[in-house]
């Protein structure tokens, strides 16, 4: 035991990221929603980058954790780059700090989000270089330069990416 506590919430399970922000220079930012009825202590949770191509132990490697933060019920959480416009800016809970790195990610690199060491969900996946990102719902590169927010009728994180991408606007 290396003396740190891990949050018991097994409603921390239950975070997603709900939206990602890819946008040019650094226009970056990542968003979890909490679909529990109480408040998440976000000890024990952590964003994992795997930087152009690569597995997910690299992005246990790049993790940045979360600890010393909270996320309410039904509320959403958003890590913003240190240099977002500021048109952008009032969306953020976190600008940059302590956070920063998890917001170096283009859209080529696999962004997860893990709780206790465990990977609950993703954008992008592990293996090979996808070039400049991935296709989701039938649009090629679509982690480029875009926003995604999750359907409203998502309650949970998918580690599976080609289920979660799908091949059309409906399946992804």
């Amino acid at each position: 035991d290396d003396g740190s506590c891990v949050n018991p919430d097994p409603d921390a399970n239950n975070l997603f990221i709900s939206e990602y922000i890819e946008g040019s220079s650094s226009n970056k930012a990542l968003e979890i929603y909490n679909p529990s009825d109480h408040t998440i202590d976000l000890t024990g949770v952590e964003f994992w980058r795997i930087s152009n191509g690569g597995d997910w132990t690299e992005g246990e490697g790049n993790a940045v954790s979360l600890e010393g933060y909270s996320l309410a019920s039904d509320d959403v959480f958003v890590i913003c780059n240190a240099d977002i416009a500021e048109e952008y800016s009032g969306e953020c809970d976190v600008i940059g700090g302590n956070l920063n790195e998890a917001t170096y990610f283009n859209g080529d690199d696999a962004m997860g989000l893990a709780y206790a060491g465990v990977l609950i969900d993703a954008v992008g996946e592990a293996g090979e270089d996808p070039g400049s990102g991935w296709s989701i719902g039938g649009v090629d590169k679509a982690t480029k330069d875009h926003t995604l927010v999750r359907k409203p009728a998502v309650f949970q994180g998918n580690t599976n990416w080609n289920e979660s991408a799908g091949t059309t606007e409906d399946d992804s």
